[in-house]
């Protein structure tokens, strides 16, 4: 049943590019009726992706390949797909209809956050380092090489997203997601302020009572 799921879903991307060639001459309600196959392709693998996860955290023998991610990185890094949505997201200006709206900018800001985390490389070391994590502690995943994995995920993660005109991966999920980094990090701030001086008690407190310097 899970490979026929796999196979089907490889075919309706494959299907689903195919019909993407003319969309630029399409009408905004051929678009919508684009839009509308787009998002059920895309709820065809997150059906698959609740199922990968559950087979795994429900069997201990399950490995985890994560195939879903995989499906993913293909579907949402089509070349077709980044064009006919840029293309409608360039005028989206003139669109009168604010649900199309919505879903264009929804759409741009998930293509955009695909192209660092569902590159190819990234998918491979974080399913890497998931199946570590898994296996922590044995002979070959030690604390070490976790932390190594772990740091060079963040460096692949920021030069992406470096690449893509943000200071650092952190701001662009920030940013894709509708929140503003100054109003954020003046958040941060003022929590800071207004917490810090108990944590610092605090934590005197507890290396006064463990002996630490």
């Amino acid at each position: 049943m899970k490979n026929l799921t796999t196979i089907c879903s490889i075919l309706l991307v494959i299907l689903l590019s195919y019909s993407c060639n003319n969309s630029n001459n399409l009408n905004q309600k051929e678009f919508v009726h684009y839009l509308n196959e787009l998002e059920a392709e895309y709820e065809v693998i997150c059906k698959q992706a609740g199922v990968e996860n559950w087979n795994f955290y429900s069997d201990t023998l399950q490995s985890n390949e994560n195939q879903y991610r995989k499906l993913f990185s293909v579907f949402l890094n089509d070349s077709i797909l980044h064009h006919n949505i840029s293309s409608w997201n360039q005028k989206i200006n003139t669109i009168k209809d604010d649900t199309l709206k919505r879903r264009l900018t929804i759409w741009n800001n998930f293509l955009t956050w695909s192209k660092v985390d569902l590159s190819p490389e990234i998918v491979e070391l974080q399913n890497k380092l998931e199946n570590e994590l898994v296996d922590y502690p044995s002979e070959h995943n030690t604390k070490e090489t976790i932390e190594r994995d772990i740091k060079k995920l963040i460096r692949m993660r920021n030069n992406k997203a470096q690449l893509l005109g943000y200071s650092n991966y952190a701001y662009m999920m920030l940013q894709n997601t509708g929140i503003d980094t100054i109003w954020f990090e003046k958040l941060i701030e003022t929590i800071d302020s207004a917490t810090g001086p108990k944590y610092n008690q605090l934590l005197t407190q507890i290396k006064h009572n463990n002996n630490i310097d």
